[in-house]
């Protein structure tokens, strides 16, 4: 039986990249094929009926068909627009990190439901939270979850054994924590408070509208900050841009 020249997805807008001279190239995340690329022709008209629905961070539902390089929207339904909410540089910096994010962590073509999941509930609440660098500390724990990363956040991850108290270090190299014995076994370390910790495993089994209210110390939020980045961007090998700007 022949594929469907047409099909449907449910996706969120990363970011176009103009194409000729009125095309657009879309990188999407969807809930059907994870991260995919795909054409918008005469997207870039004035007269385009789908222009202002290919919005970059737009939540919407696609009619896609089969081309020879990439698949072509055909009809465009939106479900929600976060642009308009994100005109405050700072929320639209952290919508673009998100993004950024999404794109390094997952490879073309392969589905992740609960990232997409993740992803839609993230942006449906820094439109609306007051403490948006917590909500994208959960963004971050709920990434390296869904990607294959998951931090141990209880255990030492040399000798196994469950952390209690005495010193206590995280890991990028490693993965997690590290008992106080186990601190020369890895090369990238770093200490961490129980307060640090408490905090992190709090993001981890969290909610967004929940995280989006939790409050803690600066010095903590500054803490778990430095410890995601560097885990992060070892993973990644890479430094983020836009997190830079965020952290001014």
């Amino acid at each position: 039986m022949a594929e469907p020249r047409t099909y449907q997805v449910e996706a969120v807008i990363l970011r176009g990249t103009d194409s000729g001279e009125a095309d657009r190239i879309l990188l999407l995340y969807t809930l059907e094929r994870g991260k995919m690329r795909a054409l918008a022709r005469g997207v870039r008209k004035i007269q385009s009926r789908m222009r202002g629905y290919l919005q970059p961070f737009s939540h919407c539902f696609l009619l896609l068909a089969k081309g020879r390089s990439l698949d072509i929207v055909t009809q465009v339904w939106r479900a929600n627009s976060f642009f308009p909410f994100l005109r405050d540089p700072q929320r639209l910096a952290a919508a673009s990190y998100l993004t950024e994010l999404i794109d390094a962590f997952t490879p073309e073509e392969m589905q992740n439901p609960p990232l997409f999941r993740l992803l839609l509930r993230t942006l449906f609440t820094l439109c609306k939270v007051e403490e948006i660098d917590i909500l994208l500390r959960y963004f971050e724990m709920g990434l390296l979850r869904f990607c294959g990363f998951d931090p141990e956040l209880w255990r030492c991850v040399n000798c196994g054994r469950e952390i209690k108290g005495g010193e206590v270090f995280f890991s990028a190299s490693g993965g997690g924590l590290l008992c106080g014995e186990c601190r020369d076994t890895e090369i990238i370390r770093r200490p961490i408070s129980f307060g640090a910790l408490e905090g992190l495993r709090r993001l981890r089994e969290g909610e967004a509208e929940e995280v989006g209210a939790l409050r803690l110390p600066s010095e903590v939020k500054e803490e778990i900050r430095g410890i995601l980045r560097e885990y992060i961007e070892f993973l990644a090998s890479r430094e983020f841009k836009t997190l830079r700007f965020l952290e001014g």
